[in-house]
């Protein structure tokens, strides 16, 4: 998964201080710099910089970015604490918990558990 976000800096401090993201590689051209991101899972996490400093404009064609967390509750008091703004607290649905967090780029995040 790639996403574009205005701090690069900023986004993989939080990345790694909310979900235990680590970098595994980065890639830049005159134009763009990426940092690839990875947890104990396996899966990747690009995130994908303007070098000019464009503004990001958030679309409304996209879900969130949707982590599965052994403990939404405990997930979500860390992520908050990275940086984090509070969408929805954790609360059951059926045999699932979720919660939803915005990163500070502005990427809504939904935190699973079954």
């Amino acid at each position: 998964m790639k996403i574009i976000v205005g701090d690069l800096t900023r986004a993989e401090r939080f990345y790694g201080d909310a979900f235990g993201l680590q970098r595994t590689g980065s890639f830049a051209t005159d134009a763009v710099e990426e940092v690839i991101l990875r947890g104990a899972g396996g899966a990747s996490l690009v995130l994908y910089g303007w070098k000019d400093g464009r503004a990001l404009i958030p679309g409304t064609t996209h879900g969130p970015i949707g982590f599965y967390v052994e403990d939404v509750d405990d997930a979500y008091a860390h992520a908050l604490s990275a940086g984090a703004a509070h969408v929805r607290e954790p609360a059951d649905y059926g045999s699932i918990r979720a919660a939803f967090v915005v990163s500070p780029d502005g990427h809504e995040i939904e935190l699973v558990a079954r």
